[in-house]
């Protein structure tokens, strides 16, 4: 009797799929760190990230992923963030913007729109 896997209910398409592990790698890089050291960091064994990175043939589980994460001092928000290269800037834009008042907020709005 041929049996089916269950599906998973966090299934992904191939092209989210090849965008988490993507942002594996650059959060690894941003983090200064090798494969090999972030491997070793989570406890895994020495060739694990790497081969996440180049095959592409498994995704870690969510312990290993927040382990990531943590390793690399990075949020879920930023790791999921629609632009993770300009997180920072955003969240500091964002940051600056609700310091000022509704009708500071207004005048800069109208700013930006004249741009």
């Amino acid at each position: 009797m041929n049996k089916t896997p269950p599906k998973n209910d966090f299934s992904m398409t191939e092209k989210e799929r090849k965008d988490f592990i993507f942002r594996i790698g650059t959060i690894r890089q941003n983090a200064h760190m090798s494969a090999r050291e972030l491997s070793l960091l989570i406890e895994k064994n020495a060739g694990y990230i790497n081969r996440i990175e180049t095959t592409g043939d498994f995704l870690p589980s969510m312990d290993i992923f927040i382990s990531i994460l943590k390793a690399c001092n990075v949020s879920a928000e930023e790791f999921f963030y629609h632009d993770p290269v300009n997180y920072k800037q955003d969240m500091e834009l964002l940051s600056t913007f609700k310091k000022l008042t509704p009708n500071q907020r207004q005048h800069l709005i109208e700013l930006f729109k004249d741009i």
